[in-house]
């Protein structure tokens, strides 16, 4: 998957398909102190990888995160950033894909903060399958 963003702020679920306790596992794009982080989570495995530093500078980013069979590998701004080599197993929930907070969040009910909205500006998403 592929992201172009920008922001400030130092969280936020960016990008993120299923949630941690979902049957068939999560995707998610987050950036907790502003260091952004790919996870892939199945029943049999999971990989996280983080950008090292923080990317919350108010310019636009381009994170991609390719995962296969037995690594993750994340690139910031076309360069090569992290890799985990670590086997994440199938990934196959039902849920759809949110882009800047959780599904189905009331933040009336929950508190915003429970909602882990992403405030900044998205240009992009790609999602590609391998």
């Amino acid at each position: 998957m592929e992201i172009r963003y920008r922001t400030t702020d130092s969280f936020g679920n960016v990008v993120q398909k299923g949630q941690a306790t979902t049957s068939g596992g999560q995707v998610k794009l987050q950036q907790p102190r502003g260091i952004m982080n790919c996870m892939f989570k199945s029943p049999s495995g999971q990989a996280a990888i983080g950008s090292k530093t923080p990317l919350n500078d108010g310019q636009w980013h381009v994170v991609r995160c390719v995962r296969t069979p037995t690594d993750v590998t994340m690139y910031v701004d076309g360069a090569l950033r992290n890799r985990i080599q670590k086997p994440t197993g199938t990934i196959n929930n039902t849920k759809p894909w949110t882009v800047g907070g959780k599904l189905d969040c009331d933040a009336a009910s929950t508190g915003a903060e429970d909602c882990d909205y992403f405030p900044g500006d998205v240009d992009y998403v790609r999602l590609t399958k391998g």
